[in-house]
């Protein structure tokens, strides 16, 4: 752990992406809600595309410990995965399809905007065959040929 709080010092973003995950899971320190989200952001605004995504998840699920508690603020949520995914961080990309899918941003789901990242993201890693046929299927039913 002391390494880890060193490297934050040091301005590592790889360490404050970790350490804030730590103190988002309780994992080796006490779970510190505020902690982890001051050291995602930190990492988040210097360009860290995890970091952007897990500020990101942590928003749209939101969060809470014994004295903390954030709340669900999907249109924060999605300003640091589009941040993330512009990046081609295919993670990001995906959440940012399951937001519009969910309904989470406008209160009604955007199949257009959910098949455009889920196939960014899709673009980006190998896909197993049967989520290549979901996406198809999906295609179709919001623009039939």
């Amino acid at each position: 752990m002391e390494w880890y709080k060193r490297s934050v010092v040091a301005g590592c973003v790889d360490a404050m992406n970790n350490l804030a995950r730590l103190n988002e899971h309780g994992e080796g320190v006490i779970q510190s809600v505020s902690s982890a989200v001051a050291l995602y952001e930190r990492a988040a605004r210097a360009g860290h595309p995890d970091a952007q995504t897990n500020l990101g998840y942590m928003f749209q699920v939101g969060a809470s410990d014994s004295k903390n508690c954030l709340p669900v603020n999907p249109e924060v949520a999605k300003m640091w995965y589009e941040a993330a995914a512009g990046q081609g961080y295919a993670r990001a990309q995906h959440l940012l399809g399951m937001l519009h899918f969910s309904g989470q941003i406008t209160g009604q789901t955007d199949y257009s905007q959910a098949v455009r990242w889920f196939s960014y993201a899709a673009e980006q890693v190998n896909i197993p065959r049967r989520f290549e046929e979901v996406l198809r299927f999906m295609v179709n039913l919001i623009f039939p040929s």
